[in-house]
Order: structure tokens, then C-alpha cells, then sequence
């Protein structure tokens, strides 16, 4: 039998299969090229240097607490500390409850699963162990904020998840 003895809705519904299936390598490429577009990479590029230096970030990490280093701000108190749009933060960086004016600290606002977002946001001095930053959070949702303060060569880093609902 030839496709053109078919009863008419039979050869309707090869046209249709026919179509349908088209469109759904048509929907697959554009599918991949979507994809490829706005690929990533999977791993940090500087993966290796950042596993060589843990354990060292870890040591000072240990030495800064014994030697009381401590850094204190609203963020880590607060439920809902940010909010979208710019956000000015203030951290206080003690030693052994006295204040510390001569570090660098900065602010590292990082969002899971993608490097789109990473941005790192240098301090100001404003006195009496208190530096100032204005952090921008783009959109809602979940953050993660990487304090790192550094004292005569030792890193002290704090990491806080933040979520931004308003």
C-alpha cells in the first residue's frame, strides 16, 4: 500500500508526527545554544592555589582567635540584615577588645552555583576600629558574605549566609 491509498486522516496524522517531530529538533538546538551561552565553568580557576593555601588560611584563622582577634557587626545578629539595592555595612575589628585601625578589610558577596555575581567590596577606615562598605545586592534571594580582615600578614575571614527578602 502507497502513502497516497492512506485514508486521509491517517496521512493528516504522519504530517502531524512529521511536524511534531521537526519541532522538537528544532526546540533541541535552540535548547543547546541557550545553554551554551550562558555556560560557566564548573570548577574556580584558581582551584589548585586555593587548595594549596587552606591549610595555611586555616592556621592563621586558629592563631587570630587565640590572639583575640574578633570582628562584630549588625549582619551577624540581625535576621534580615540587607535588603535589595545598595546597603551600607559596618564591621568593628577588635584585638583583645582593643580597636584596630590598620587593617584591610574587605567584603566578598558570592551567590551559589555561579561566578555571575561575585564581586568584592574594599572598607573604609572611619575610626575607632570601625570600616564601612556599601554592598550592592542585585537581586532576592540567598547570599553568601566573606568577611576577610587582614592584620599584619594573617587573614581572619568570616562567611555568613544572608537572605534578602525585600
Amino acid at each position: 500500500m502507497k502513502f497516497k491509498e492512506l485514508d486521509k486522516s491517517v496521512r493528516y496524522a504522519f504530517y502531524a508526527m512529521g511536524f511534531i517531530f521537526i519541532c522538537l529538533f528544532i526546540a533541541t538546538g535552540i535548547t543547546i545554544n541557550v545553554a551554551m551561552d550562558g555556560h560557566e565553568p564548573v570548577v574556580d580557576p584558581n582551584y589548585y592555589e586555593k587548595g594549596l593555601n587552606y591549610e595555611k588560611v586555616l592556621e592563621d584563622i586558629k592563631i587570630m582567635k587565640q590572639e583575640g582577634y574578633n570582628i562584630q557587626s549588625a549582619l551577624f545578629e540581625d535576621r534580615l540584615p540587607l535588603q535589595r539595592g545598595d546597603n551600607d555595612v559596618v564591621i568593628h575589628f577588635t584585638k583583645s577588645g582593643e580597636d584596630l585601625d590598620t587593617a584591610e578589610i574587605s567584603i566578598v558577596r558570592e551567590r551559589g552555583a555561579t561566578f555571575k555575581f561575585n564581586e568584592t567590596f574594599p572598607m573604609k577606615n572611619i575610626g575607632q576600629g570601625k570600616y564601612q562598605a556599601n554592598v550592592q545586592i542585585p537581586e532576592l534571594g540567598q547570599w553568601m558574605l566573606t568577611i576577610k580582615a587582614t592584620d599584619k600578614g594573617r587573614t581572619l575571614s568570616k562567611t555568613i549566609k544572608v537572605v534578602v527578602q525585600r
